[in-house]
């Protein structure tokens, strides 16, 4: 876990400096709305799977077998 925050904080500076250089928005714009997207799917996709896709941890016993 710190590794990956780590490498995604080095990967928001990198984004961060090149913006500065070429973009024509505030400093760090599209990075920051990039990295915004990114962590908004991953957080509704997890909800969403736990919400719909996950069973309960009993779900089979109750069932027939045969």
């Amino acid at each position: 876990m710190k590794r990956g925050l780590v490498v995604a904080l080095v990967c928001l500076l990198v984004g961060i400096g090149i913006d500065l250089l070429v973009g024509a928005d505030p400093p760090g714009y599209a990075v920051t709305l990039g990295l915004a997207g990114c962590v908004g799917i991953i957080l509704i996709a997890k909800w969403l799977g736990g919400a719909w896709l996950e069973r309960p941890e009993r779900y089979y016993e109750g069932q027939r077998h045969g």
